[in-house]
């Protein structure tokens, strides 16, 4: 994955810390993903530790969107398409390219979900040419392996999905930015309308403007779902180290609660109850899936 480039990390706030009155911080810029702003990691052990920490890169980081993700394990941030094999999971068990042949089907699967609930603006998921927001949707609800990963807009939801949510008192959080955050994908139809895209090598799209009211989990989740840009069958064949989205990372922590980590009642974790809650879309996608599999279209799409 192409980094970001020189961004301003840890290094620039533990200079910040030491002098809080300098003026010029440039020197301190590294480019996303290298050595320098991933080690040492720090252990955060308090939600307002970090929400300082994060607003300090949000303000120094002026020409960014910071995005979050929230992690059990320390592992590369790899789009399902790409990952290792895991039981359980939806076409884990296919390699790359046989999952990719078979994304289409689950597309389809989107499509009937979204026209029984209805979606108030809906060129963007019927678009032949625009497979990026089916995409979102078939990822952010774990319905097959897709090119996209999950971030949050919102560092709360990432630290919440950091501790499994609420099943662990250990997790990593992971900072990155995005230049372009998409709402409309209907530019991306035109040579023109996707610059910024092509130039930066990733599309981030906004999961809220592409998922109905009735699928009140993404919106909750203040969603956002980045890819390789343009990713095309032969791009589904690529490495995983030309995927992984470490190399845009502007900062990680591991966080602990040791039982003070958050400030409940005024301020808690969001729990699994409220953040993976069924709702509309996903009791839909799953009923398409069981139809599928009933009429012999493939493997069962529940994650």
């Amino acid at each position: 994955m192409r980094p970001i480039g020189d961004v301003y990390g840890l290094p620039t706030w533990n200079a910040w810390q030491s002098e809080p009155h300098i003026d010029d911080l440039s020197h301190t810029k590294h480019p996303s993903g290298s050595h320098e702003l991933l080690e040492p990691m720090p252990t955060i052990t308090s939600y307002f530790q970090l929400s300082e920490i994060v607003a300090f890169l949000a303000v120094m980081n002026k020409n960014l969107t910071l995005l979050f993700r929230g992690q059990m394990s320390d592992r590369p941030l790899l789009p399902t398409l790409h990952r290792p094999s895991r039981p359980g999971n939806a076409g884990s068990e296919l390699d790359p390219t046989a999952r990719w042949n078979q994304l289409g089907a689950r597309e389809s699967d989107v499509m009937t979900a979204l026209q029984k609930i209805g979606l108030p603006r809906y060129r963007h998921i019927q678009d032949p040419g625009i497979r990026y927001a089916r995409w979102a949707v078939i990822q952010h609800y774990e319905v097959w392996p897709t090119p996209m990963l999950d971030f949050s807009t919102s560092l709360r939801v990432a630290a919440s999905f950091a501790f499994g949510p609420g099943r662990s008192d250990r997790g990593f959080l992971y900072v990155t930015g995005t230049r372009e955050l998409r709402s409309n994908l209907m530019p991306l139809r035109d040579v023109e309308g996707d610059k910024p895209e092509r130039a930066d090598g990733v599309l981030t799209i906004r999961l809220n403007s592409v998922c109905p009211p009735g699928a009140s989990r993404a919106h909750i989740q203040e969603g956002a779902l980045m890819c390789l840009y343009p990713f095309t069958g032969e791009s589904s064949q690529l490495t995983d180290g030309l995927n992984d989205f470490t190399t845009r990372v502007i900062a990680r922590f591991e966080l602990r609660d040791w039982g003070n980590f958050w400030s409940p009642p005024d301020f808690g974790c969001l729990t699994e109850r409220v953040l993976l809650r069924t709702d509309r879309l996903s009791f839909e996608l799953a009923e398409a899936a069981r139809s599928d599999q009933a009429d012999g279209g493939g493997p069962s799409s529940e994650a």
